[in-house]
């Protein structure tokens, strides 16, 4: 996730940044902007509302744990899984 003004940067010219950045992790790199990503958070919790039948308070949990523990790869921490 990116600043919306960042977005040109984080890419780079021709995709270089992403595609270096995606050979350098062996990851898939999918960059977004900040109103990308909170659009995509109220989807999500408006989905799980509808499709799992939950109220909006137990929806937001789902979404702001998941979105939560992607935050410790992002700072490079390792983070144990709780199952």
């Amino acid at each position: 996730m990116v600043p919306n003004d960042q977005l040109s940067l984080a890419i780079g010219k021709r995709g270089q940044n992403v595609r270096l950045a995606s050979r350098l992790t062996s990851w898939d790199i999918d960059i977004i902007t900040e109103s990308e990503f909170e659009e995509r958070q109220k989807t999500s919790t408006e989905g799980l509302t509808e499709v799992a039948e939950l109220n909006k308070k137990p929806a937001d949990n789902v979404v702001t744990t998941t979105t939560e523990s992607g935050e410790h790869i992002q700072a490079g921490e390792e983070k144990e899984e709780v199952v």
